[in-house]
């Protein structure tokens, strides 16, 4: 689409001038720290083009206890030591356990299962709030390791405390600490976590992050992607443990209209996971969103061939990254900005999962030490893992920065 804004001549001859500035640096890696000689402001906006599929390997039917591992792969978070996954268990269940990562990507590979599928909760997941509970999210931190959790229709907005804390054992018992507030609305902090570019900790105000979106009863969690700052170390020792946050959307200030057709958002948009690679100004959040007309009702009714169920519609169904500019957030920290005031400035469509519109997203995780970010499937008795690579340039680039093309009030 032609941008709304055209540049001068004379901007595009300075734009160009500073692009010619020599930068001493290396050729591109993924995931690689910031240069000391570069700020925040020089850091380049991720581009879909630094998006590589790598390709999927598959994940058991089930583990050696005989628990399914057939429609799986919730609450997913990497575990660097093992170069493993922390992988939630059949939907029913909500059982963690750990897969290992293969050697080579690709669907001739079968991933180990580390650790048998538990309850890392001991017991205790229905002690985050009445009715049915879903494990939302894992982080390796500091040697043990957190667990979020969501109600999964609060009907009621009562939901008050969101994670807990255990080892990374998760055989062993006696060792769960919650769950616990983290911030001070369980809605947009219930679901993924991960961890902030060292270059980037001083300036959102923590090490890590924690956010939900788009859950059932959507008034008590974010119209669009969530993202709040906290430290993993705090959760248990301070209560509430602190957690700001820096993007979220309430219903007064939605990213677009519940029941809009629109690729930014509406009823039917699941956010599954966030990227924030080192080195970059980008955060990316990866889901899925239905980009067809919109509609409530049946799938017969809809027109929606690939769900049958009462409720929202919107065929076809896409996987696609939401990307932000992590300097906007540093602007809502600082208090320039309203957390419902950043937009992206990219959406990305990612095929290389599914192109025949019927898209699902059970989970999404980022290792910043590889650059490669896992993907599941939603659906099916054999779950597979899908993975992409991102590449961040050494050198910082010129952007003719754009927003999407839509209008918001």
């Amino acid at each position: 689409m032609i941008a709304k804004r055209c540049l001068s001549v004379m901007v595009l001859l300075s734009l160009l001038a500073l692009a010619l500035i020599p930068y001493a640096r290396g050729a591109a890696t993924s995931g690689a720290p910031a240069s000391p000689q570069i700020t925040l402001e020089e850091l380049p906006l991720l581009s879909l083009a630094d998006l590589t599929y790598v390709g999927a390997f598959r994940v058991p039917n089930q583990d050696g206890d005989g628990n399914s591992l057939g429609y799986a792969g919730h609450a997913l978070g990497y575990y660097p030591a093992n170069h493993s996954l922390f992988f939630g268990g059949h939907d029913w269940y909500q059982l963690l356990c750990e897969i290992g990562v293969p050697a080579e990507i690709n669907l001739t590979q079968t991933a180990d299962v580390l650790q048998d599928c538990t309850d890392v909760t001991e017991g205790n997941l229905d002690t985050i709030d009445d009715g049915s509970i879903k494990l939302g999210g894992t982080l390796v931190y500091n040697g043990r390791l957190l667990v979020s959790a969501y109600s999964y229709y609060d009907a009621d907005g009562s939901q008050s405390v969101s994670h807990f804390t255990s080892s990374l054992d998760l055989g062993s018992g006696g060792d769960l600490g919650g769950p616990y507030a983290v911030g001070n609305w369980a809605g947009i902090v219930s679901g993924y976590m991960g961890l902030v570019p060292p270059e980037w900790q001083a300036a959102l105000g923590g090490p890590a992050f924690t956010g939900n979106c788009c859950l059932s009863i959507i008034s008590r969690t974010s119209y669009g992607p969530a993202l709040s700052i906290f430290d993993p170390d705090s959760v248990g020792s301070v209560v509430p443990a602190p957690a700001e946050s820096l993007l979220h959307y309430p219903s007064s200030h939605p990213l677009a209209d519940w029941d809009a057709t629109s690729p930014l958002f509406n009823g039917t948009t699941q956010i599954r996971g966030v990227a924030f690679p080192p080195g970059s100004r980008s955060v990316l959040f990866f889901g899925r969103q239905g980009v067809g007309e919109f509609c409530y009702g049946g799938g017969e009714e809809c027109g929606d061939p690939v769900s049958s169920y009462q409720g929202t519609h919107a065929y076809p169904y896409v996987h696609q990254v939401w990307a932000y500019d992590a300097l906007e957030l540093q602007a809502v920290k600082e208090g320039s900005k309203e957390p419902w005031d950043v937009l992206p400035y990219a959406l990305w469509r990612l095929d290389d999962m599914d192109s025949t519109g019927s898209a699902t997203l059970a989970g999404a995780v980022y290792d910043p030490t590889s650059g490669r970010v896992y993907l599941t499937e939603a659906y099916g008795e054999e779950p597979v893992v899908h993975v992409y690579e991102l590449t961040v340039p050494q050198t910082p680039r010129v952007e003719l920065r754009y927003y999407l093309p839509f209008v918001r009030d």
